[in-house]
């Protein structure tokens, strides 16, 4: 209940940044004439407001006045400029539009489950060639020490090599399971 009222807070106080002063004008100006992109439902407190939000140049728009009336704050029109008075403190709010974060989480899934497919072909490499090759090194080095020596250190490294893929392998792994628990939790 907290997070509703600290993130509406957190709106609030981006409206009245948005909106005052001469970047109130500029900005203005620039969203005269733009194509709205898209529409958004605002939900607070769970409830449903009659007033959409709207997406336009890839920012999200929120109605303010039905914003302030949602959480019980009080909106002031001063000219150009809105005042609002909210009865939370609103310090230090981060706002992430959930549609945003599906396509963020959806877009570093895409980055890790090509990490994956790529350390599982390098894990297939160590073991059915690299680790077999050194090996087979050493059997024909046919015992001289030196040869059997340097063919031993290099089987080591490359054992060291695959232990090291197969952990940033099983932790790539536990990335993706974390990124699908988020998704999951944004989709209820």
């Amino acid at each position: 209940m907290k997070k509703w009222g600290y993130l509406l807070s957190g709106i609030l106080i981006g409206a009245i940044v948005a909106t005052s002063g001469s970047a109130a004008a500029a900005q203005l100006k620039s969203l005269v004439g733009q194509k709205v992109t898209g529409e958004l439902t605002v939900v607070v407190n769970g409830k449903e407001l009659p007033s959409k939000g709207a997406v336009i140049n890839g920012t999200t728009n929120a109605p303010v006045r039905a914003l302030v009336d949602a959480v019980g704050g009080d909106l002031q029109l001063e000219g150009k400029t809105i005042n609002i008075t909210t009865i939370t403190p609103s310090n230090d709010v981060t706002i992430i539009d959930k549609a945003d974060q599906l396509v963020s989480l959806n877009i570093e899934r895409e980055k890790v489950l090509k990490k994956i497919s790529n350390h599982e072909e390098s894990v297939e490499l160590y073991e059915s060639k690299w680790i077999p090759s050194a090996e087979l090194a050493i059997k024909a080095a046919n015992g001289a020490p030196e040869s059997v020596k340097g063919y031993t250190e290099r089987l080591e490294e490359t054992k060291q090599e695959y232990e090291e893929v197969k952990s940033n392998l099983a932790e790539l792994k536990a990335q993706l399971e974390a990124i699908d628990d988020k998704l999951a939790e944004l989709g209820k």
